[in-house]
């Protein structure tokens, strides 16, 4: 027998990250995918990055001024956990469904 579980995350995840664009580490703040990868935004210049891709080069493609992305991420900081706690739960959700 087989089951199909869905695991949701939570609605952000934070973690400090290198950004091009500010030139060293920053607080970055998006949303955890266990299948898609993580897409997390710089809160100091609103650049987007997709960690599973290509972390290295921000997405010139991302919706919004650079102003409202940083805006809405260091407003999500202090709710979000932490990324590297996140990989680990769901993880190990996905370890027990096995």
């Amino acid at each position: 027998m087989s089951y199909s579980i869905t695991a949701c995350g939570p609605s952000s995840v934070r973690a400090v990250r290198d950004c091009v664009v500010c030139d060293g580490d920053t607080p970055m703040v998006g949303r955890y995918g266990y299948w898609y990868g993580t897409v997390l935004t710089c809160i100091g210049c609103g650049s987007v990055y997709d960690t599973e891709w290509d972390f290295g080069h921000p997405d010139p493609n991302a919706r919004g001024s650079a102003e409202e992305r940083a805006a809405e991420a260091a407003a999500r900081w202090d709710s979000a956990t932490p990324l590297e706690e996140e990989q680990l739960h769901q993880e190990e959700l996905y370890r027990t469904k096995e």
